[in-house]
C-alpha cells in the first residue's frame, strides 16, 4: 500500500478543515464595527498556509492591531504558517525514514 497520495493530500485537507473551523468560530464571536470580509479572511488563511513567510508577515501586522477581530485573524494566520512548516517536516520525516 502506497502512502504517498495520502501524505500529499493530508495537509490540504487539514488546512481546509481548520479554515472552516476558525471561520465558524470567528462568525460566532461578538460583532465589531470594523471587520475583515469573510472571503478575505479565508484567502488570508490559505495564503498563510501555502506561503508561510507571507503568513508570518500578515499575521504579525494583524496581530499587532487593537481590534479583537484583527488580532484573531493575525493569530490564525501565524498558526496556519507554523502548521505548514510542522506538517512539512513530518511529511519529510515519514518519506525519508
Amino acid at each position: 500500500m502506497e502512502l504517498s497520495p495520502i501524505l500529499i493530500c493530508l495537509p490540504a485537507v487539514i488546512m481546509l478543515l481548520l479554515t472552516f473551523w476558525v471561520y465558524k468560530k470567528a462568525t460566532k464571536s461578538e460583532e465589531i464595527e470594523k471587520e475583515i470580509d469573510g472571503t478575505t479572511v479565508i484567502l488570508l488563511y490559505i495564503l498563510s498556509f501555502f506561503i508561510p513567510l507571507a503568513g508570518f508577515i500578515v499575521g504579525a501586522i494583524y496581530a499587532s492591531k487593537d481590534e479583537e477581530h484583527y488580532k484573531h485573524v493575525g493569530k490564525s494566520c501565524l498558526i496556519f504558517s507554523v502548521l505548514n512548516i510542522v506538517l512539512g517536516f513530518i511529511i519529510l520525516a515519514v518519506l525519508f525514514d
